[in-house]
């Protein structure tokens, strides 16, 4: 199985790729080697935590996709990876906080497309201050880290990253 998010070229033998109806759905396909050419989204994993006063963590994108924009703490899973592993990991990295997986509480997933057109599985999770170690600073990718109240977040400028987020604003701004 070949998978590319977006190719106009087989990555196997160089013949341009047509579309071809496999499995019910139109699909790239090369007719010189046979190949379906996959374009599977990329898993992510990614950690919604919330203060006992309401206000969740975010961080400010420093690196590309989505710079200067505003998200969950989160990033791709490795391939030998869980994705509860994935998200602790990507706290610690993006924000200086430890969290044990077994403190993490699934939430949900949601396919989101980035601006070169790939497509990424967000799989996310939640939990609570208390569940937290260390002290919050901007880690490796993170411009800024810090904790925002729902009203504040709704009517700041800022840019925020990832339909997960907005939903979880317009779900919360409700109660």
């Amino acid at each position: 199985m070949i998978t590319v998010p977006e190719a106009d070229y087989c990555p196997v033998c160089g013949t341009e790729l047509g579309d071809k109806e496999v499995e019910g759905r139109k699909r790239l396909f090369c007719s010189s080697c046979d190949q379906v050419i996959w374009r599977n989204p990329k898993p992510a994993a990614g950690v919604l935590l919330q203060k006992d006063s309401g206000e969740i963590l975010l961080v400010k994108r420093g690196n590309w996709p989505n710079i200067g924009t505003w998200s969950i703490p989160a990033g791709f899973i490795e391939q030998d990876e869980r994705p509860v592993k994935a998200a602790a990991r990507e706290l610690g990295e993006e924000t200086s906080l430890e969290v044990d997986t077994d403190d993490l509480e699934l939430v949900g997933d949601l396919m989101v497309q980035h601006p070169d057109g790939k497509y990424v599985i967000v799989i996310t999770f939640s939990t609570d201050i208390s569940s937290i170690k260390g002290e919050l600073s901007a880690g490796d990718d993170a411009q800024e880290a810090r904790f925002w109240n729902l009203e504040d977040i709704q009517s700041s400028e800022e840019e925020l990253e990832s339909e997960a987020l907005e939903s979880f604003l317009q779900e919360n701004s409700r109660d």
